[in-house]
């Protein structure tokens, strides 16, 4: 999992304190697009959910980047690899609805 994704996880999950079990989430991602880490993000979420583990918040995640030439500035969402090509970055955000644990430049 990306790093940015495996943190904001991390950021809601019980202490070893609180939590008997070892947890491994993996997500298989077939195709890399600027939003597939932050599906890892969401999926991750949804599965630990799923399977019973007592996360504080549940965590979103959504990658932006700036459109090509837009007037006024235009944020596009879900970048795809054709958008990537341009060279302007962009950003990656995952958190919850109280705090964001991870940041990414792409």
């Amino acid at each position: 999992m990306v790093l940015s994704a495996a943190r904001s996880l991390k950021a809601v999950i019980p202490g070893r304190t609180s939590s008997l079990y070892t947890i491994r989430v993996v997500s298989d991602i077939l195709e890399s697009n600027g939003s597939s880490s932050m599906a890892s993000v969401c999926g991750g979420t949804l599965s630990l959910m799923d399977a019973g583990v007592p996360i504080s918040d549940p965590v979103a995640g959504i990658s932006i980047r700036p459109g090509e030439g837009a007037e006024p500035l235009v944020l596009l969402t879900d970048i795809n690899g054709a958008m990537r090509i341009t060279r302007r970055h962009g950003l990656k955000v995952a958190g919850t609805s109280a705090a964001s644990p991870a940041f990414s430049s792409t």
